[in-house]
């Protein structure tokens, strides 16, 4: 995973780029589930579009949505990824645009995908190979300070 087509800088918009490996091969109308870590923030706003590709075919918008319920903050359904059978031997990659990034330079939680059929039916499910990380520290950077001021407590000398 990777921060793409936005800024590094903690607290403002990003795209996200996830590679995924698949460890089944998938059928025609797959429904994809990414949990997103709670550090990013903004999808029910800011996500306008996801795309994919790889094992997906060519590059294309795919149907998506921000499942609403507050137990699935950052949960992105994805539908209409696997227009043929796609094989577990390509990677597959998922931009999602945009985002928020998180409010303090660290790492972020995991990222957990499901693989589901047509149906809903539960295929497969991965974490992400970090478990602690999904996105490390290093990626991000502080933005410039501005509008400051620096008040003395005490005036004796």
């Amino acid at each position: 995973m990777s921060l793409f087509d936005g800024s590094r800088v903690i607290g403002e918009e990003t795209g996200l780029q996830i590679e995924i490996e698949s460890p089944i091969p998938l059928d025609p109308g797959c429904i994809i589930h990414l949990s997103l870590p709670t550090d990013f923030t903004g999808l029910q706003k800011l996500m306008h579009s996801v795309t994919a590709f790889g094992m997906f075919g060519h590059l294309r918008d795919v149907d998506f949505q921000v499942l609403p319920e507050p137990e699935t903050k950052n949960l992105v359904e994805i539908r209409g990824a696997c227009e043929s059978h796609a094989s577990n031997a390509l990677k597959g990659t998922i931009n999602l645009r945009y985002v928020r990034n998180p409010e303090t330079v660290r790492d972020t939680g995991p990222l957990t995908v499901k693989f589901f059929d047509s149906e809903l039916t539960l295929l497969a499910e991965t974490k992400s190979t970090n478990a602690t990380a999904f996105v490390e520290a290093a990626q991000f950077r502080a933005g410039p300070l501005s509008n400051f001021t620096v008040n003395g407590t005490d005036r004796t000398v």
